[in-house]
């Protein structure tokens, strides 16, 4: 709908308001006595824990410091039992340690049991490991129930008849230890998958309602080489925000909230080896085929490959020669590295590693890479000596790390990788992989001459400095070192719980992908080689907001320029407010609505403002699409279909898409008039089934937004209230 009241159109948002992290409170170690019913907690500790058994239970809840001795990142409980005791219920509430992890901690915890003898020799490994049991998550009521019997292996029958008489309990003689931990999924999304979303095959017309802004940095210039001069820009997508559900990654890139900007990437995806019968029970990555896509500029595309000729294109083919290489010294299998040469002759590298030449020099860490199983005949890696021979390090994501264009002008791009460990095979080892990374610095006006980049320093550089994903106070430095399971509250955004070292407790058993590091300023120099000045600086200030999902948040960029003197002349400030929103239909699930943070206003450095207004949500808990016919929906809504942490079958979540209603630009001196432009979207939004490899094939579904058939831009006119300006149409697919 067009918006008539100007005034009615403005909504300025706000400054998400940080607070220092509230610390965990963690319980107590004591025993109680629970009968029968389970219907209220008993409190140990001051820890709520709920157990349903016939004969009722004594409950013991573990000091904190011998949960930590077991590598636990929650709380452990020890339950008691009479002998001829069939099936056992527990819940245990987490509202006290719901932020203790970071990243959405409380709603990724599940039940794990331990061996009996985590209560008597905590410090010995085989006393440490978890055997994952089946349980439910309520993030509402902050609590995990998991369904335990004897034959699931959820009891541990002790040698002896077990008393606690401190407890006044009577004589037990089964024990069961049940831990909370923290998994890399939860119902609010998932670590293990990467940042590639599905929604970056949202259709990008007019039609599709996101807000988007750009704020483009000065690069300097190097000589005539426009070509390879890098276009570096900090843009927003309000879709990118929308497209955040419960299956996709949902840590925010290094920017904040709905920022991105990339120098491109080619990456390829796996899937988890469980729902295979050579992988059975497995959450390491296999093989799933050659499932490729691409990032390059304002541009995504999937790569096919031709089986008959073995050649590549992009499935939008514009007359790129797209390459798969071999031979590069980058770590991954057979040294994989794509090339792409554009129709004017430039040419794209990913993942090489170094330039045209190199002898010794700085390699560009620019292909990230994971162990892969091949678990059929025919799969890379695959061996019929079984599952454990069958794997190899592969790449995931191939970044930009060389361009060059017809006259032999040059950049290379230079990346920090973060590694990470895990226990592959259900914990039979240890293995490294990368779990994310940053690009570091840009180097351009170089020259390919007789084959090497080398022979000259470059002209131009663009560095970028990284900090920790923790803001620093008086009291808290966010020094690297202190990133530890009881420091992790000060990284909001970050699985602490999923970090693993080359050796020691490991109680995760799949790749999960996540980054330490924040970009905080970008620094532009140019000159003679060897001699290089600062020209231009851009600072970024973030926040972690209290309410809502804790995700990093873009506060404002702030550019500084330098005379030849080196003198500096710093700008205000561009600021960014925001006002939260639901990305989950609140209540259809009984899950929390996943509040998340939009930017509703900018205040640019003169001071003018421009406000967003986004539209309302259009489904509820009690009006959402049919779900047998959802082809048909023609809803401001889209299903997901996901199985909750715990659980092994999928059901349908509802999701919002926003799209702008109002973009009002105020000169707050009245200098100038404000201008307002509305937006009426005409007919119904159009969904396509998903079907790219992103998701599996027994939860795709009609997920993929491609906008509207046509949308109406309205501006005020010098005679009537409104024009008719644009009308967009787009193709339904």
């Amino acid at each position: 709908m067009a918006v008539d009241d100007p005034e009615a159109a403005s909504d300025k948002g706000q400054q998400p308001t940080a607070s220092a992290p509230e610390l965990p409170e963690w319980p107590d170690a004591k025993t109680a006595v629970s009968d029968e019913s389970a219907s209220t907690p008993v409190e140990v500790g001051g820890l709520p824990v709920a157990v349903e058994a016939a004969g009722g239970a004594d409950i013991e809840v573990l000091a904190r410091a011998e949960v930590e001795q077991l590598g636990v990142d929650g709380v452990v409980v020890a339950v008691s039992t009479a002998v001829d005791e069939a099936d056992l219920a527990v819940t245990i509430g987490y509202e006290g340690f719901a932020d203790a992890g970071g990243a959405g901690f409380g709603e990724r915890l599940t039940a794990v049991s331990l061996p009996e003898c985590a209560l008597t020799t905590p410090e010995d490994p085989q006393c440490q490991v978890q055997t994952p049991l089946p349980s439910v998550n309520d993030p509402v009521g902050q609590t995990v129930s998991a369904q335990l019997s004897e034959a699931d292996g959820g009891f541990v029958s002790a040698d002896t008849v077990v008393e606690d008489s401190t407890a006044g309990s009577n004589a037990r003689a089964a024990r069961t230890v049940v831990a909370l931990a923290a998994a890399a999924s939860g119902s609010n999304g998932s670590f293990a998958a990467s940042s590639l979303a599905p929604s970056s095959k949202w259709g990008v017309s007019g039609g599709t309602g996101a807000f988007t802004w750009s704020y483009p940095m000065i690069t300097p210039p190097a000589g005539n080489q426009s070509e390879v001069t890098p276009d570096v820009a900090i843009s927003y997508n309000s879709a990118a925000v929308d497209g955040r559900i419960a299956s996709t990654n949902n840590q925010p890139g290094w920017i904040g909230q709905g920022w991105s900007y990339e120098a491109g990437y080619i990456e390829r995806s796996y899937l988890a080896c469980a729902d295979t019968p050579a992988g059975a029970g497995r959450q390491d990555l296999r093989w799933q085929g050659e499932v490729l896509n691409l990032s390059l500029g304002a541009n995504s595309a999937t790569l096919i490959k031709d089986d008959a000729s073995g050649t590549w294109h992009p499935q939008e083919d514009n007359g790129t020669l797209v390459e798969r290489r071999t031979g590069a010294d980058n770590g991954a299998k057979d040294g994989e590295y794509w090339r792409l040469t554009m129709p004017d002759g430039t040419v794209y590298e990913f993942g090489r590693n170094y330039g045209p030449g190199r002898t010794t020099q700085e390699p560009t860490e620019s292909t990230w890479t994971v162990p892969v199983y091949g678990v059929k005949a025919g799969d890379p890696c695959y061996s019929s000596a079984g599952f454990a021979s069958s794997r190899c390090i592969q790449a995931w994501r191939w970044n930009l790390d060389y361009v060059e264009d017809a006259n032999g002008n040059a950049a290379m791009y230079y990346y920090n990788k973060e590694t990470n460990y895990y226990n592959a095979n259900l914990g039979s080892t240890l293995v490294q992989y990368v779990r994310g990374g940053s690009l570091k610095r840009i180097e351009y006006g170089l020259t390919n001459r007789s084959g090497s980049v080398y022979g000259a320093s470059a002209t131009a550089k663009i560095e970028f400095t990284m900090a920790e994903r923790c803001i620093p106070t008086s009291a808290f430095t966010c020094a690297e070192a202190l990133f530890t399971a009881a420091n992790a509250i000060y990284w909001p955004d970050t699985p602490q719980d999923q970090a693993c070292a080359a050796s020691g407790v490991c109680n995760n058993w799949a790749p999960s992908f996540w980054s330490r590091k924040r970009l905080i300023r970008v620094d532009m120099y140019a000159g003679q080689p060897g001699s290089l000045k600062k020209l231009d600086s851009y600072a970024l200030e973030q926040s972690y907001p209290d309410d809502g999902d804790k995700a990093l948040w873009l506060k404002s960029i702030t550019h500084t320029g330098y005379t030849e003197s080196g003198a500096a002349l710093t700008e205000p400030p561009v600021t960014f407010n925001g006002i939260l929103m639901d990305n989950r239909v609140d209540g259809y699930r009984a899950l929390a609505p996943m509040l998340m943070w939009r930017v509703s206003s900018i205040v640019a450095e003169n001071g003018a403002v421009t406000q967003v207004t986004y539209s309302t949500k259009d489904c509820t808990a009690s009006s959402v699409p049919n779900t047998g016919s959802l082809q048909d929906n023609t809803r401001r809504c889209f299903p997901v279909k996901w199985a909750s942490p715990g659980q092994s079958t999928s059901s349908v979540d509802f999701f919002h898409k926003y799209v702008v209603e109002a973009v009002r630009t105020i000169d707050p001196a009245g200098v100038s008039p404000s201008q307002l432009s509305s937006y009426t979207y005409v007919g119904t939004p159009a969904w396509r089934f998903d079907d790219n490899e992103l998701v599996k094939a027994a939860d795709r579904t009609y997920g993929q937004f491609r906008g509207y058939q046509q949308v109406e831009t309205w501006r005020p006119g010098p005679v009537i209230p409104r024009s008719i300006r644009s009308m967009v149409p787009i193709s339904r697919l």
